[in-house]
């Protein structure tokens, strides 16, 4: 009996240590596992993203470094010549550069340091942790009643992240949850956004400001713009209606007549007009409408808010990785914005946020544009497409041209170079000379020459340069992609009134191409149209260009400037040191006109006093031949007896000179006899007429033959007077 009531305690106790046993080695693998995650991570990778393992240490580039992947050499530079990897594997402060990061480039990372004397140097191993990123959270925001809900939607995230909340851009240190509650009214002009992090990467969710908070405005107004104050009434002609803003009549029509106002104050249907609205136009508007019959329709108030327009928004693109980032900039920092966004003009009703992030490849053809609003305005921005679809190729060169596929190597007469396209070896030469190709075939820097590009020379070229003894150099792969290159574009420029419109004519170009203009050389960074508008008077001096490129070629169009300044006179400038060029003209014209009606008034002058003189002149002659005339008649009275008439030899020779005028036929003195007499000068204004030459003479030769007998007077010819016929 005992025996057999003390094998059950065996078995109890056998069974209890078995248990214990269970139980410990469970334990063990729990601390073991927890030990090996108790063995913190030295640095933290993204997955997809670029990460350098740092070095620890400040290097010298003449040292030798190793690197190494879980004991496995990865980077190998001794002597200035890399042995394992590439140069391009390590940064200039030797640490290591990994891109795209996987998760198999989690590990131990370990280096070696050997300065020129080849003493090592210390170094430490670094343990690289890889995660996956973290995703870009959203905000939403949910009013209920008088409260709004704000909530952080993570999307799908890795494990172990972490949540902050920014309220303006200050850390809420009470909020970790994921949604929390606050009031409408406290927080209508504060801005909400979440932040998602781990031990690698982190992400901000766009910041969202909610639109509960409510407000008693009927209608709405932009300032600066027009707006109509509907009276929600059918007028008539007969009707009898008032407008009154905050109690104050503005405008009071009865019937026909209007009291108050103007007529052009309302439309056809009675609608107050507002033009340029103003912030002071914010009110209670008010109609009162009183029928033909006397009867009055019920008073309609509108509360108008008055509120500022928005602006013209733009759109912005970020590339980032496979991604882009579509930005919308507002312009302006007002509350109660609204955003909508448009993709190839239809509405993506799922974007309300600032920005957002699309796929590269797939929307590498589409255009994007963003709607900015609030309650009395709204503006659409120029639609815009991104250029951030990947192109896996290395260089770009133009069909039709010279290119050189660059070997990134300085080539010895020593080594060995051999170039393929697309595996096919297309060029190798060695110290004793070409084996395929020719030596044009390349430069001189063992760089491979292409002539006369054509598409068919698209693809993948692959360098490799081996030293005498065999051993690799360097080795290059590069793809190449052919494009058809850009032509010349043309600006023409457009005279419209005091402006000038620049424009720039592309041609027919090849997709995927770029433009920018030139003034006086220098980019204008703000203009990014095919045209654009400037002032005459400010450019009359300027030149503009447009350049268009692509990735493989680009062309400048000729500097144009324009005429659309032009001076009324051609070849003269608009001003002469700092003079119009009109006032110059308009006073030497008037001097010279000045001078015109000086040498005139002188002329006439002078014209007129020769003829007072001239005058003068005959008036004198006309006295003195009338004296004369009259002594000559006083010498001519018949003789008194016993005294003969005098002899004067003057008057003898005038008879004889008459007597032989009719036939001409008696002698004619000479010139010289006739020119020897003196002819008498006109006597002085106010003096007594002087005596003439042949007077004196006659009077001298009367004196001198006074006793002397006289010859008989010559016959005097007859006076004329009517002939008598005889009979």
């Amino acid at each position: 009996m005992m025996e057999s009531s003390s094998r059950p305690d065996v078995r109890r106790t056998t069974t209890k240590m078995a248990s214990m046993t269970a139980v410990s080695v469970f334990l063990l693998c729990c601390f073991a596992v927890a030990s090996v995650a108790s063995q913190d991570c030295d640095q933290f990778a993204a997955t997809g993203r670029s990460f350098n393992v740092s070095l620890g240490r400040k290097w010298d580039s003449n040292a030798n470094l190793k690197w190494k992947f879980k004991d496995a050499i990865i980077f190998y530079k001794r002597q200035g010549t890399v042995i394992t990897g590439k140069i391009e594997d390590i940064n200039t402060d030797g640490s290591f550069k990994l891109t795209n990061v996987r998760k198999d480039q989690e590990g131990l990372y370990s280096t070696e340091v050997y300065d020129q004397s080849g003493k090592g140097q210390p170094t430490k191993s670094i343990k690289l942790c890889v995660l996956d990123p973290v995703k870009k959270p959203k905000v939403e925001a949910t009013c209920e009643d008088k409260n709004v809900i704000i909530k952080c939607i993570p999307d799908k995230q890795p494990k172990d992240v972490e949540y902050e909340w920014l309220k303006n851009g200050v850390k809420m240190e009470k909020e970790k949850r994921l949604s929390f509650q606050v009031k409408a009214a406290d927080t209508k002009a504060d801005k909400f956004a979440c932040s998602v992090s781990n031990k690698a990467s982190f992400e901000v969710s766009e910041a969202v400001a909610h639109n509960c908070a409510k407000t008693d405005c009927d209608q709405f107004a932009a300032t600066g713009r027009s707006f109509s104050v509907s009276v929600g009434y059918t007028l008539s002609d007969a009707d009898t209606f008032k407008w009154m803003f905050n109690d104050k009549t503005i405008f009071h029509k009865n019937q026909t007549v209007v009291i108050t106002g103007e007529i052009n104050d309302v439309n056809a249907d009675g609608s107050l007009k507002l033009t340029n609205v103003r912030k002071d136009q914010s009110g209670v508007y008010s109609a009162e409408v009183v029928d033909e019959g006397g009867i009055a329709e019920p008073i309609k108030s509108i509360h108008l808010c008055i509120l500022d327009p928005v602006k013209k928004p733009k759109v912005n693109t970020t590339c980032e990785g496979e991604n882009v980032t579509i930005t919308c900039i507002p312009g302006q920092k007002l509350s109660d914005l609204g955003y909508k966004w448009f993709q190839n003009g239809v509405e993506m009703e799922k974007e309300k946020r600032l920005s957002f992030q699309v796929k590269a490849e797939d929307t590498k053809a589409d255009n994007f544009a963003c709607k900015v609003f609030n309650n009395a305005s709204s503006e659409v921005s120029e639609a815009v497409a991104h250029n951030c679809a990947k192109t896996d190729c290395d260089q770009f060169a133009a069909t039709g041209r010279s290119f050189t596929v660059s070997l990134g190597y300085t080539l010895k007469k020593t080594d060995t170079l051999r170039w393929k396209f697309n595996d096919t070896i297309i060029f190798y030469t060695k110290p004793s000379g070409v084996i395929k190709g020719k030596k044009d075939d390349i430069n001189a820097d063992g760089s491979l020459k292409l002539t006369n590009v054509r598409k068919n020379q698209s693809g993948l070229y692959s360098a490799e340069v081996f030293d005498q003894s065999g051993r690799e150099q360097t080795r290059r792969t590069i793809k190449l992609c052919v494009l058809d290159p850009v032509k010349k574009p043309k600006v023409e420029a457009t005279c419209e009134d005091k402006n000038v419109i620049i424009t720039c004519i592309p041609g027919q170009q090849p997709k995927d191409v770029e433009y920018r203009w030139l003034k006086n050389g220098v980019e204008m960074k703000k203009e990014t149209k095919l045209s654009f508008e400037v002032k005459a008077a400010e450019t009359k001096a300027d030149k503009f260009a447009c350049k268009f490129s692509n990735k493989a070629s680009s062309e400048v169009s000729d500097a144009v400037a324009h005429n659309c300044t032009k001076t009324a006179i051609p070849g003269l400038p608009d001003e002469l040191w700092g003079i119009p060029i009109w006032y110059i003209l308009g006073g030497g014209g008037g001097i010279v006109l000045l001078l015109i009606i000086i040498v005139i008034v002188c002329c006439v002058q002078t014209r007129r006093t020769r003829k007072l003189r001239l005058k003068d002149e005959e008036e004198l002659r006309l006295e003195w031949t009338n004296t004369e005339q009259h002594h000559h008649h006083h010498h001519h009275l018949p003789p008194l007896p016993n005294h003969p008439p005098p002899h004067h030899p003057h008057n003898q020779q005038q008879q004889q000179q008459q007597q032989q005028a009719p036939g001409n036929t008696g002698p004619r003195q000479s010139r010289s006899k006739q020119n020897r007499q003196p002819r008498p000068k006109a006597p002085e204004p106010n003096s007594q007429p002087q005596p003439s030459p042949r007077r004196a003479l006659q009077a001298q030769k009367h004196a001198n033959d006074a006793d002397e007998e006289q010859p008989p007077p010559l016959p005097q010819p007859r006076k004329k007077g009517p002939k008598t016929q005889v009979d």
